[in-house]
């Protein structure tokens, strides 16, 4: 039993960060497409945790229904055995105040159990998430910062029962820019265990760098060190935006 929980854990962590912010951040930002502007997101990574290695990649496509409203959704694949799409998530985010150098929005996401759970290919659980999302610019530095909950409603009760039904989760990140089309970033998250019986946190630190060749392209790399209860998960992939 206490396998496949932690099995669970896995697949939840594998998957659930990749809606939360562009790669490689874990924490989201405040950056809004603008009326009638869309953003096509690819990313991948090579998950290597508990002598298991997986690679993994993420397709968001986002639309800005309003200056200060985007709609999105967000699909995880796994390529390597057993490979198939995971967790759909649907989601939108909204800028309510701008005020010079400080913006502050919130951000609701529905994830939906369109993957295969018994093959290791979902959490078996559909999810809402709200998160108030906030930025401060402050000549070449920005600081954001994330407070989050996620509650989980799990499709087969029986084996969760040793789950929690609602997590939190807080995050900063910082970006410096070097130049106008370059930045150095640095991200930590913590979030509630997952099981019941474990107080101890989830830890996500995250170092990378964004490099935008144009206005509308974005590139990036980096690396992620994830605390899991067994053991450090380490992640390193790059991604790229199109925006249009």
């Amino acid at each position: 039993m206490m396998q496949n929980k932690l099995s669970f854990l896995f697949v939840l962590g594998l998957f659930s960060n990749t809606a939360f912010a562009a790669h490689p951040l874990v924490t989201e930002d405040t950056g809004m497409q603008g009326l009638d502007k869309q953003q096509i997101e690819l990313n991948t990574d090579h998950v290597d945790f508990a002598g298991r290695r997986t690679q993994v990649s993420g397709l968001t496509y986002t639309y800005g229904l309003r200056d200060s409203i985007d709609l999105y959704a967000n699909l995880p694949l796994t390529w390597s055995q057993p490979s198939g799409i995971n967790d759909l998530a649907l989601g939108t985010k909204i800028l309510f105040l701008e005020k010079e150098e400080l913006k502050l929005a919130v951000k609701a996401e529905w994830q939906l159990p369109t993957g295969n759970a018994k093959k290791g290919l979902g959490s078996d659980s559909q999810d809402a998430n709200l998160s108030l999302v906030g930025s401060y610019d402050l000549s070449d530095w920005t600081v954001q910062s994330n407070l989050a909950l996620t509650t989980h409603r799990f499709r087969d009760t029986i084996s969760h029962k040793d789950s929690r039904s609602v997590v939190w989760r807080a995050s900063t990140a910082v970006l410096y820019t070097i130049r106008p089309e370059w930045k150095v970033v640095a991200d930590i998250s913590i979030a509630q265990n997952e099981l019941l019986s474990r107080r101890n946190a989830e830890v996500t630190r995250v170092i990378g760098i964004i490099a935008a060749p144009t206005p509308d392209i974005d590139v990036d790399m980096g690396v992620q060190f994830v605390q899991h209860n067994t053991g450090l998960e380490k992640r390193w992939g790059a991604g790229l935006s199109l925006r249009y």
